[in-house]
Protein backbone atom coordinates (compact mmCIF):
# COMPACT_ATOMS: atom_id res chain seq x y z
CA UNK A 1 0.00 0.00 0.00
CA UNK A 2 2.89 2.47 0.94
CA UNK A 3 4.72 1.77 -2.32
CA UNK A 4 1.54 2.34 -4.29
CA UNK A 5 0.98 5.66 -2.56
CA UNK A 6 4.59 6.78 -3.23
CA UNK A 7 4.38 5.79 -6.89
CA UNK A 8 1.19 7.80 -7.34
CA UNK A 9 2.67 10.97 -5.80
CA UNK A 10 3.95 13.71 -8.11
CA UNK A 11 7.54 15.07 -7.89
CA UNK A 12 6.14 18.32 -6.50
CA UNK A 13 4.30 16.46 -3.71
CA UNK A 14 7.49 14.59 -2.80
CA UNK A 15 9.53 17.85 -2.61
CA UNK A 16 6.82 19.51 -0.51
CA UNK A 17 6.83 16.57 1.96
CA UNK A 18 10.54 17.05 2.62
CA UNK A 19 9.83 20.57 3.93
CA UNK A 20 6.70 19.54 5.98
CA UNK A 21 6.62 18.97 9.69
CA UNK A 22 5.27 15.62 10.96
CA UNK A 23 1.67 16.77 11.54
CA UNK A 24 1.30 18.23 8.07
CA UNK A 25 2.91 15.14 6.55
CA UNK A 26 0.37 12.81 8.20
CA UNK A 27 -2.53 14.97 6.99
CA UNK A 28 -1.12 15.04 3.45
CA UNK A 29 -0.61 11.25 3.32
CA UNK A 30 -4.13 10.61 4.66
CA UNK A 31 -5.64 12.74 1.90
CA UNK A 32 -3.69 10.81 -0.70
CA UNK A 33 -4.88 7.48 0.71
CA UNK A 34 -8.57 8.43 0.48
CA UNK A 35 -8.03 9.93 -2.96
CA UNK A 36 -6.47 6.72 -4.17
CA UNK A 37 -9.28 4.58 -2.64
CA UNK A 38 -11.94 6.64 -4.32
CA UNK A 39 -10.19 6.22 -7.67
CA UNK A 40 -9.71 2.47 -7.16
CA UNK A 41 -12.70 0.67 -5.55
CA UNK A 42 -10.78 -2.62 -5.49
CA UNK A 43 -8.33 -1.21 -2.92
CA UNK A 44 -11.28 0.05 -0.85
CA UNK A 45 -12.87 -3.39 -0.73
CA UNK A 46 -9.64 -4.89 0.55
CA UNK A 47 -9.82 -2.76 3.70
CA UNK A 48 -13.45 -3.78 4.53
CA UNK A 49 -13.98 -7.25 5.97
CA UNK A 50 -17.16 -8.97 4.82
CA UNK A 51 -19.25 -10.46 7.67
CA UNK A 52 -19.19 -14.22 7.90
CA UNK A 53 -22.41 -16.05 7.14
CA UNK A 54 -24.00 -17.48 10.29
CA UNK A 55 -23.65 -21.19 10.52
CA UNK A 56 -26.87 -23.16 10.16
CA UNK A 57 -27.97 -24.81 13.39
CA UNK A 58 -29.39 -28.30 12.98
CA UNK A 59 -32.05 -29.36 15.46
CA UNK A 60 -33.47 -32.76 16.25
CA UNK A 61 -37.15 -33.25 15.49
CA UNK A 62 -39.72 -32.07 18.00
CA UNK A 63 -41.38 -34.78 20.07
CA UNK A 64 -45.16 -34.28 19.91
CA UNK A 65 -47.85 -35.86 22.09
CA UNK A 66 -51.62 -35.50 22.48
CA UNK A 67 -52.80 -35.35 26.09
CA UNK A 68 -56.46 -36.03 26.88
CA UNK A 69 -57.89 -33.83 29.62
CA UNK A 70 -61.31 -33.57 31.25
CA UNK A 71 -63.34 -30.38 31.26
CA UNK A 72 -62.95 -30.33 35.04
CA UNK A 73 -59.14 -30.16 34.62
CA UNK A 74 -59.47 -27.12 32.37
CA UNK A 75 -61.86 -25.49 34.84
CA UNK A 76 -59.90 -26.12 38.05
CA UNK A 77 -56.36 -26.45 36.72
CA UNK A 78 -54.20 -29.51 37.28
CA UNK A 79 -50.74 -31.00 36.85
CA UNK A 80 -50.35 -34.28 35.00
CA UNK A 81 -47.33 -36.56 34.89
CA UNK A 82 -46.01 -37.76 31.56
CA UNK A 83 -43.16 -40.19 30.90
CA UNK A 84 -41.39 -39.40 27.65
CA UNK A 85 -39.04 -41.82 25.90
CA UNK A 86 -36.21 -39.98 24.14
CA UNK A 87 -32.50 -40.28 23.23
CA UNK A 88 -29.70 -38.73 25.27
CA UNK A 89 -25.90 -38.76 25.33
CA UNK A 90 -24.12 -40.51 28.20
CA UNK A 91 -20.33 -41.07 28.08
CA UNK A 92 -20.28 -40.00 24.43
CA UNK A 93 -22.83 -42.68 23.58
CA UNK A 94 -26.42 -42.21 22.43
CA UNK A 95 -28.76 -44.17 24.67
CA UNK A 96 -32.53 -44.33 25.27
CA UNK A 97 -33.99 -42.87 28.43
CA UNK A 98 -37.36 -42.11 29.99
CA UNK A 99 -37.83 -38.70 31.51
CA UNK A 100 -40.80 -37.69 33.62
CA UNK A 101 -42.41 -34.32 32.91
CA UNK A 102 -44.98 -32.42 34.95
CA UNK A 103 -47.52 -30.91 32.56
CA UNK A 104 -49.11 -27.72 33.96
CA UNK A 105 -52.76 -27.51 32.86
CA UNK A 106 -53.80 -23.96 33.66
CA UNK A 107 -57.32 -22.73 34.29
CA UNK A 108 -59.11 -21.71 31.12
CA UNK A 109 -56.86 -23.56 28.66
CA UNK A 110 -58.66 -24.67 25.52
CA UNK A 111 -58.97 -27.71 23.32
CA UNK A 112 -55.89 -28.19 21.05
CA UNK A 113 -53.87 -25.61 22.99
CA UNK A 114 -50.15 -26.46 23.04
CA UNK A 115 -47.67 -26.59 25.91
CA UNK A 116 -44.04 -26.42 24.78
CA UNK A 117 -40.89 -27.55 26.62
CA UNK A 118 -37.94 -26.07 24.75
CA UNK A 119 -34.91 -28.26 23.97
CA UNK A 120 -36.36 -31.38 25.60
CA UNK A 121 -36.48 -33.62 22.52
CA UNK A 122 -33.79 -36.14 21.43
CA UNK A 123 -30.16 -35.30 22.14
CA UNK A 124 -27.74 -36.22 19.30
CA UNK A 125 -24.10 -35.29 18.58
CA UNK A 126 -23.76 -32.16 16.45
CA UNK A 127 -27.40 -31.19 16.93
CA UNK A 128 -29.26 -28.88 19.25
CA UNK A 129 -32.28 -30.43 20.89
CA UNK A 130 -35.74 -29.91 19.49
CA UNK A 131 -38.78 -29.23 21.69
CA UNK A 132 -41.29 -31.38 23.51
CA UNK A 133 -44.77 -30.26 22.36
CA UNK A 134 -47.92 -31.33 24.24
CA UNK A 135 -51.33 -30.74 22.60
CA UNK A 136 -54.34 -30.77 24.93
CA UNK A 137 -57.36 -32.76 23.72
CA UNK A 138 -60.55 -31.92 25.61
CA UNK A 139 -62.70 -34.95 26.45
CA UNK A 140 -66.42 -34.76 25.76
CA UNK A 141 -68.40 -33.99 28.92
CA UNK A 142 -71.69 -35.81 29.64
CA UNK A 143 -73.56 -32.66 30.77
CA UNK A 144 -71.73 -29.51 29.74
CA UNK A 145 -70.73 -28.25 26.30
CA UNK A 146 -68.03 -25.62 25.97
CA UNK A 147 -68.24 -22.59 23.70
CA UNK A 148 -65.09 -20.52 24.18
CA UNK A 149 -65.26 -19.17 27.74
CA UNK A 150 -68.96 -20.06 28.04
CA UNK A 151 -70.68 -23.28 29.09
CA UNK A 152 -73.93 -24.69 27.72
CA UNK A 153 -76.18 -27.01 29.76
CA UNK A 154 -79.14 -28.76 28.09
CA UNK A 155 -82.11 -29.47 30.34
CA UNK A 156 -85.04 -31.59 29.16
CA UNK A 157 -88.31 -30.58 30.83
CA UNK A 158 -91.85 -31.95 30.70
CA UNK A 159 -95.16 -30.08 30.65
CA UNK A 160 -95.33 -29.97 34.45
CA UNK A 161 -91.83 -28.48 34.75
CA UNK A 162 -92.74 -25.91 32.14
CA UNK A 163 -94.98 -24.31 34.79
CA UNK A 164 -93.23 -25.43 37.96
CA UNK A 165 -89.48 -25.50 37.23
CA UNK A 166 -87.04 -26.46 39.98
CA UNK A 167 -83.84 -28.49 39.62
CA UNK A 168 -80.15 -28.58 40.57
CA UNK A 169 -77.02 -28.41 38.43
CA UNK A 170 -73.79 -29.90 39.76
CA UNK A 171 -71.04 -27.60 38.49
CA UNK A 172 -67.52 -28.62 37.44
CA UNK A 173 -66.15 -27.70 40.89
CA UNK A 174 -68.92 -29.73 42.62
CA UNK A 175 -70.90 -26.65 43.62
CA UNK A 176 -74.68 -27.07 43.32
CA UNK A 177 -76.63 -24.40 41.45
CA UNK A 178 -80.33 -24.22 42.26
CA UNK A 179 -82.40 -23.35 39.20
CA UNK A 180 -86.01 -22.25 39.53
CA UNK A 181 -88.55 -20.70 37.19
CA UNK A 182 -88.41 -16.98 36.58
CA UNK A 183 -91.60 -15.06 35.71
CA UNK A 184 -89.99 -13.94 32.44
CA UNK A 185 -89.10 -17.49 31.35
CA UNK A 186 -90.78 -18.58 28.10
CA UNK A 187 -90.38 -22.29 28.60
CA UNK A 188 -93.31 -23.12 26.36
CA UNK A 189 -91.25 -22.19 23.31
CA UNK A 190 -88.72 -24.46 21.63
CA UNK A 191 -85.09 -24.05 22.77
CA UNK A 192 -85.72 -21.45 25.46
CA UNK A 193 -82.43 -20.17 26.91
CA UNK A 194 -81.50 -18.68 30.27
CA UNK A 195 -78.17 -16.94 30.88
CA UNK A 196 -76.42 -17.18 34.27
CA UNK A 197 -73.58 -14.64 34.29
CA UNK A 198 -70.18 -15.61 35.66
CA UNK A 199 -70.83 -19.37 35.82
CA UNK A 200 -68.92 -20.34 32.69
CA UNK A 201 -65.24 -21.26 32.25
CA UNK A 202 -62.41 -19.26 33.85
CA UNK A 203 -60.59 -17.08 31.33
CA UNK A 204 -57.05 -18.13 30.46
CA UNK A 205 -54.42 -16.07 32.32
CA UNK A 206 -57.34 -14.28 34.04
CA UNK A 207 -58.42 -16.89 36.61
CA UNK A 208 -60.68 -14.45 38.47
CA UNK A 209 -62.77 -13.72 35.37
CA UNK A 210 -65.38 -16.15 34.07
CA UNK A 211 -67.60 -16.64 31.07
CA UNK A 212 -71.34 -17.32 31.34
CA UNK A 213 -73.49 -20.41 31.72
CA UNK A 214 -76.34 -20.85 29.25
CA UNK A 215 -79.17 -23.28 30.09
CA UNK A 216 -81.11 -24.44 27.06
CA UNK A 217 -84.51 -25.90 27.89
CA UNK A 218 -85.87 -28.63 25.66
CA UNK A 219 -89.58 -29.33 26.10
CA UNK A 220 -90.18 -33.07 25.77
CA UNK A 221 -93.74 -34.13 24.94
CA UNK A 222 -94.61 -37.83 25.38
CA UNK A 223 -95.59 -39.75 22.28
CA UNK A 224 -98.61 -41.28 23.99
CA UNK A 225 -100.65 -40.86 27.22
CA UNK A 226 -102.85 -43.17 29.19
CA UNK A 227 -106.60 -42.58 29.23
CA UNK A 228 -106.48 -41.30 32.79
CA UNK A 229 -103.77 -38.76 31.94
CA UNK A 230 -105.73 -37.62 28.88
CA UNK A 231 -108.73 -36.98 31.09
CA UNK A 232 -106.57 -34.94 33.48
CA UNK A 233 -105.21 -32.86 30.61
CA UNK A 234 -108.72 -32.28 29.36
CA UNK A 235 -109.76 -31.10 32.80
CA UNK A 236 -106.80 -28.70 32.93
CA UNK A 237 -106.78 -27.29 29.42
CA UNK A 238 -110.30 -28.06 28.27
CA UNK A 239 -111.29 -29.34 24.86
CA UNK A 240 -111.20 -27.21 21.75
CA UNK A 241 -114.52 -26.71 20.01
CA UNK A 242 -114.97 -28.45 16.68
CA UNK A 243 -116.06 -26.64 13.54
CA UNK A 244 -119.36 -28.48 13.59
CA UNK A 245 -120.12 -26.96 17.02
CA UNK A 246 -118.90 -23.50 16.11
CA UNK A 247 -120.75 -22.93 12.79
CA UNK A 248 -124.25 -23.65 11.65
CA UNK A 249 -124.11 -26.38 9.03
CA UNK A 250 -126.83 -24.64 6.95
CA UNK A 251 -124.65 -21.51 6.75
CA UNK A 252 -122.53 -22.99 3.98
CA UNK A 253 -125.58 -24.14 2.01
CA UNK A 254 -127.40 -20.82 2.23
CA UNK A 255 -124.36 -18.73 1.37
CA UNK A 256 -123.01 -20.61 -1.62
CA UNK A 257 -121.48 -17.91 -3.84
CA UNK A 258 -119.77 -20.32 -6.21
CA UNK A 259 -119.97 -19.13 -9.85
CA UNK A 260 -120.45 -21.59 -12.67
CA UNK A 261 -117.79 -21.63 -15.37
CA UNK A 262 -119.50 -21.35 -18.77
CA UNK A 263 -116.28 -21.00 -20.76
CA UNK A 264 -115.97 -23.24 -23.85
CA UNK A 265 -112.54 -24.82 -24.07
CA UNK A 266 -111.63 -25.36 -27.71
CA UNK A 267 -109.23 -27.93 -29.13
CA UNK A 268 -106.72 -25.16 -29.79
CA UNK A 269 -106.64 -24.28 -26.11
CA UNK A 270 -106.06 -27.93 -25.26
CA UNK A 271 -103.22 -28.26 -27.80
CA UNK A 272 -101.45 -25.15 -26.57
CA UNK A 273 -101.65 -26.54 -23.08
CA UNK A 274 -100.07 -29.81 -24.15
CA UNK A 275 -97.26 -27.97 -25.93
CA UNK A 276 -96.30 -26.32 -22.67
CA UNK A 277 -97.14 -22.75 -23.65
CA UNK A 278 -99.81 -22.23 -20.99
CA UNK A 279 -99.17 -22.14 -17.23
CA UNK A 280 -100.19 -25.12 -15.16
CA UNK A 281 -101.51 -25.02 -11.58
CA UNK A 282 -98.02 -25.65 -10.19
CA UNK A 283 -96.16 -23.03 -12.23
CA UNK A 284 -94.47 -20.13 -10.53
CA UNK A 285 -95.03 -16.72 -12.04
Amino acid sequence: MANEIANNMSTEDKENMENMDMEKMITHVTKNIFKMMNNNPENQSELIEEPEEPKKVHKTRDICFDLNVDLEDLYLGKKKKLNVKRKTIIDNKVVDEKKKFSIPIEKGMKDEQQIRFEEEADELPGYTQGDLVITLIENEHPEFQRDGDNLVYIKNINIYEMYNLSFDIKHLDNRVLRIEKYPEDCLYTTDSIRKIPGEGMPKYKKPNEFGDLYIRFNLVIPKSLSESNLIKLKEIFGESESLSDTFDKNYFLENDDTEEDDTDYSTETSESSESGESLSDESNI
